[in-house]
């Protein structure tokens, strides 16, 4: 008899992280055209905020980390709004 929790090769449980997997990409796609709107007062609030958190949600991470890409960005153009390294 067949395993009926089996599809195309992969078992429930992959298929379970299907939603997580796709919910984080969309996340990640609209949090970094977010970030670029920010004001750079905005920007370094959150920075901070991501700094002393010690644990952090999936989504927070995933959003802590297009901050931290968006503070190296504007450094790169030659702004200093996030003061502390990362």
């Amino acid at each position: 008899m067949p395993n009926l929790y089996v599809v195309r090769g992969y078992s429930a449980e992959v298929w379970a992280l299907a939603p997580l997997v796709i919910s984080a990409t969309l996340l990640a796609a609209c949090g970094q055209a977010g970030n670029a709107s920010l004001s750079d007062q905005e920007l370094r609030q959150r920075h901070h905020q991501c700094r002393m958190t010690s644990v952090l949600t999936t989504e927070q991470a995933v959003e802590c980390k297009q901050i931290r890409r968006q503070c190296s960005e504007r450094q790169a153009d030659g702004e200093k709004v996030c003061a502390d390294r990362f």
